[in-house]
């Protein structure tokens, strides 16, 4: 088989990335497949090689034990299937797939297909056809979370390139997502996009003594304010409608958006107190209809039924325990301390850091490492260069 075309194949997962999965309301399901077509490709090019080198990676063991961690309680008490579907699923390509497949090139390429695709689904739902949020065939959450980390991708690019076209390219692209991210109208997701981004210029200035280049930063801010001119009347409703939510609650109406989140949250010590160590799994929406008859919680909050916490770390303590929360502050925070002590290129290093920090935000309402499409690409943009942090920084 040829050469180029076995590349091409075993690249499919990461293409996929910025293009299937913001279209397909299964592109998460539809990766596992695309998963196992690389694969085959990956063991005709380079057999059990790179398995060898790949299997020393610490984070590949952290990945295995939570793989047999969530197995255990799949069967135990229940857990979300797409995450234990993603978690094995990459686990297993990341045991196999070499080092080569990122570059800054394929990443500005990634960046740019991601912003046209993304752009023209929100656009042709929410402007187009008119349809909520809420009803779009993706649900917009995790949407806005795949669209940011890009943004943080594109921006890490652009602050670091000495290719001029490069830069030049990437403004059209950061313009795209931005507008994309504000029609989402997600604003834990805008929140934390502008801390990152804040924690990016801080970075690049005081811990490398390294001004940002004034032409860049022109560019992004030049690409911000034209986003946000075309975008201030979903700016506008969303601002009215927190302020809104805010009066609400101060009246001692929590049966808004976040109204039900600030009830979830307030149960949650309750909850996690029944398992504290493995957790409550699936069968914590038998303690929520517990909690309705004993009158402790809201009819809102009883009919909600909520699927999951609206925060990382307490759906975490919730549903898979102690050790859960361990295992996700490991997912979490371990990419971080490994670049720390690297010679990984100046890029890849922003980018590791700025989206685990978004990651990291992100969490604080809602669960973007139990969501399929969001969670895949925290592994390929972030677990999978740290798998290979020695090959590619030398390279």
């Amino acid at each position: 088989m040829n050469n180029k075309l076995i590349d091409f194949i075993i690249s499919l997962p990461f293409l996929w990335l910025g293009t299937g999965l913001l279209i397909s309301s299964n592109g998460d399901k539809n990766l596992v497949a695309i998963i196992l077509i690389s694969l085959v490709a990956i063991l005709i090019k380079y057999k059990f090689t790179t398995f060898k080198e790949n299997i020393k990676s610490p984070i590949i063991k952290m990945l295995i034990i939570s793989c047999l961690y969530l197995t255990f309680s799949y069967f135990y008490h229940g857990i979300s299937s797409t995450e234990i579907r993603t978690f094995i699923a990459c686990t297993i390509f990341f045991l196999f797939v070499p080092s080569n497949i990122l570059s800054e090139k394929k990443l500005t390429m990634l960046c740019a297909a991601s912003s046209i695709i993304s752009f023209i689904f929100v656009y042709y739902h929410y402007i187009h056809l008119s349809i909520p949020r809420a009803n779009w065939p993706i649900n917009a959450i995790p949407y806005s979370t795949v669209v940011a980390t890009f943004s943080i991708v594109s921006l890490s690019i652009l602050i670091s390139t000495k290719s001029k076209n490069i830069k030049l390219s990437l403004i059209p692209v950061i313009l795209l997502l931005i507008l994309t991210l504000i029609i989402t109208e997600t604003r834990g997701t805008w929140l934390a996009l502008i801390i990152t981004c804040s924690f990016i210029a801080t970075y690049n200035h005081f811990k490398l003594h390294k001004a940002l280049n004034w032409k860049s930063s022109t560019l992004f801010v030049l690409a911000f304010l034209i986003a946000l001119s075309l975008s201030h009347a979903q700016l506008n409703k969303r601002i009215a409608q927190t302020q809104q939510e805010y009066k609400a609650i101060m009246k001692g109406n929590l049966n808004t958006s976040i109204g039900l989140r600030l009830q979830m949250w307030s149960i949650a010590p309750q909850l996690i107190s029944e398992q504290p160590i493995v957790g409550l799994g699936k069968t914590h929406i038998n303690k929520i209809n517990e909690l309705y008859k004993e009158g402790e919680i809201s009819k809102a909050l009883y009919n909600f039924q909520p699927p999951h916490y609206h925060n990382q770390f307490i759906e975490a303590l919730v549903k898979k325990g102690i050790i859960g929360l361990a295992l996700l502050l490991l997912l979490i925070l371990m990419p971080s301390l490994i670049i720390k002590k690297s010679d990984l290129n100046y890029t890849s290093k922003i980018m590791i850091w700025g989206i685990s920090i978004l990651f990291l935000l992100s969490s604080l309402t809602d669960v973007p490492l139990r969501n399929g499409s969001s969670l895949l690409v925290y592994f390929f943009l972030v677990i999978y260069p740290c798998i290979h942090i020695n090959q590619t920084s030398k390279e």
